[in-house]
């Protein structure tokens, strides 16, 4: 009996082995799948901060990741013997398409694909993408389609060496515990998408990041639909009380700019004139730019998520589980305006997720909650944006302590040259400070003729509330690279590893001349503020308290235009798959 026992399931091992068994096509996908993974895998190693030690069993686990996963499609083509030819080409459709996306990925921002990419990617529009591909020069398809050739070439001969080795029980078994391994981990990898959740590097390949990474996000998504739509309740204020250091109304303006850099003002030391209007109002007293800002994140999405809200990367907390600035503003008797030159559709878009919350958005094109021309050029919001004084009586009455805009330019955002008219081309090569020839030079003059048609935009906006008493700030979600990344020479962009070109964001507070004659001592106090290190996450909480309005989330350490200022936190940045502290400015850049 216990013979007969034995000898069943040896026959039915021997048939499960004889699944393991694979054809031409299976065995060149396998070595495809094996180099191109450990290639990704070898490069990203250094940036998951793992110590150098774990680097042979971190290899060996992506080894058996690869033997799993690829024994999965095989096991998969067997079961289903009437497309198993389909199955195979699936397998190598795949992994070329994960090794073209990640190794794209780490060669511009040193990032693979994750749940937090694929949050980007959907806050994404039509516009962004087209301009994005457009962005996409010959060296880096290069870089991408030459070491995939390569592959390819070598899995072939290595696929006709180790066609021998296939009936070989022992290396059957190998496959089979592989492939038990990675089916136990996929469950465990699904549980944790599926509660919102990541796995770690260290046990994930491509193949899981591509499947799992967007259903992370979507779960992400369905618990922010679930928990915020994104409206606070009510009880995110209780208890809040205002205190207002205000006799009348005033304005407080937030112009949000996009990818600009302070090192790329000529208000911060930058040797060509990019700023000449800030500049002069730096000279009158109207400007205060700030030494030392730091992007909270190197993407607006993110970047957006802590400048509007009270989120300081708790890690117990996420940004939905506070109020927004907007809100807080309108439950002290502000009127709240959002006025936009971007698209405000996208469920992960700024203007979705924060400007909703306004009581009026409007965009350059005439219509509220929705842009249906394309985007134009920034000066065309100048006329659209109102201040205090153009509320009508009743709203006045409604919100009798003032005004709260923000105001969502497209800034430097890439294209550079489809940001500003051709009037403002005053750059050349020739005034790129850093030279590297090419294509390279005339992207970066064009991103310096972004800046000051950005100026412009800014010495125009001010003038619409130079007669009211208005605290006007401006500041960028993110900096930019250009060129100038030791880690990414060839990066013109922003999003990935976050690196100081990124997080070095220019901030300016803007005081008119009423503002200043009626609050002389907290214009001073603002003034006397400008060299202090501070973060864009910490703007809620400044501007909350600037006017008088405390809520339970309400920190004076981080009120940097307060007398308590001492952030106990290091001012960080995010960016994908990792949060960086980078060093004070140790230099007076400013006036």
């Amino acid at each position: 009996m216990l013979r007969g026992s034995l000898f069943r399931l040896h026959s039915r091992s021997h048939k499960w082995l004889l699944l393991m068994q694979q054809s031409l096509h299976q065995i060149f996908n396998f070595w495809l799948l094996f180099f191109c993974q450990l290639a990704i895998e070898i490069l990203s190693f250094p940036y998951y901060g793992y110590h150098s030690h774990r680097f042979p069993l971190f290899i060996l686990t992506q080894i058996f990741l690869v033997v799993g996963w690829h024994f999965f499609f095989v096991l998969l083509s067997k079961l289903l013997l009437r497309f198993r030819t389909m199955i195979n080409v699936l397998e190598t459709i795949l992994v070329v398409l994960v090794f073209t996306v990640e190794k794209y990925l780490f060669s511009m921002y040193k990032a693979n694909i994750s749940d937090s990419l694929f949050e980007i990617i959907l806050s994404t529009n039509q516009r962004e993408s087209n301009e994005f591909m457009q962005s996409i020069d010959h060296t880096q398809v290069l870089s991408v389609v030459l070491p995939l050739a390569l592959f390819a070439f070598i899995s072939y001969i290595f696929c006709l060496f180790s066609v021998k080795y296939e009936s070989g029980v022992l290396l059957r078994i190998v496959y089979f515990v592989a492939l038990l391994g990675v089916l136990g981990l996929t469950i465990i990898k699904g549980s944790q998408a599926y509660k919102g959740g990541t796995t770690p590097p260290s046990v994930t390949c491509g193949l899981d990041r591509i499947i799992w990474s967007p259903i992370t996000n979507l779960q992400v998504n369905k618990i922010l639909q679930q928990r915020a739509s994104y409206r606070p309740k009510q009880e995110y204020l209780k208890g809040a009380t205002l205190n207002s250091p205000f006799s009348k109304s005033v304005d407080f303006v937030i112009i949000l700019g996009e990818t600009a850099r302070a090192d790329y003002f000529s208000s911060y030391g930058f040797p060509k004139k990019t700023t000449p209007i800030l500049d002069s109002l730096v000279d009158s007293g109207d400007a205060i730019c700030f030494n030392d800002a730091r992007s909270a994140a190197n993407s607006t999405i993110s970047s957006s998520k802590r400048i509007f809200t009270f989120w300081n990367d708790d890690s117990k907390k996420q940004w939905y589980d506070f109020p927004d600035i907007l809100t807080c503003f309108k439950h002290a008797g502000y009127a709240t305006r959002w006025y936009t030159n971007q698209e405000t559709e996208g469920l992960n878009s700024v203007e979705y997720l924060f400007g909703r919350t306004a009581q009026e958005i409007q965009t350059p094109q005439g219509r509220k909650n929705g842009v249906i021309e394309p985007i134009g050029y920034d000066e065309k919001i100048i006329p659209v944006v109102r201040n205090y004084n153009d509320l009508s009586i009743k709203e006045k009455q409604e919100n009798h302590a003032g005004q709260i805009s923000v105001i969502h330019l497209m800034g430097s955002h890439y294209l550079y040259e489809a940001r500003f008219p051709s009037k403002f081309k005053h750059f050349k090569t020739k005034d790129v400070v850093k030279k590297r020839g090419g294509a390279a030079d005339n992207r970066v003059a064009d991103y310096m003729n972004s800046i000051r048609y950005t100026d412009y935009v800014l010495g125009a906006l001010y003038s619409r509330y130079k007669e009211r008493p208005a605290l006007v700030i401006y500041l960028s979600d993110h900096g930019e690279s250009l060129y100038d990344n030791p880690e990414q020479p060839d990066l013109c962009g922003h999003a990935g590893r976050p690196c100081i070109e990124q997080a070095d964001v220019p901030f300016v507070v803007l005081i008119t001349p009423a503002f200043r004659a009626a609050y002389p001592e907290l214009s001073k106090r603002i003034r006397d503020s400008r060299f202090r290190p501070i973060s864009t996450a910490w703007l809620t909480n400044t501007l909350t308290l600037t006017a008088g309005i405390r809520t339970r989330y309400s920190d004076e350490r981080y009120n940097f235009f307060g007398d308590k200022f001492a952030p106990p936190k290091s001012r960080t940045t995010e960016g994908e798959g990792s949060v960086l502290v980078f060093p004070d400015v140790k230099t007076k850049r400013v006036k």
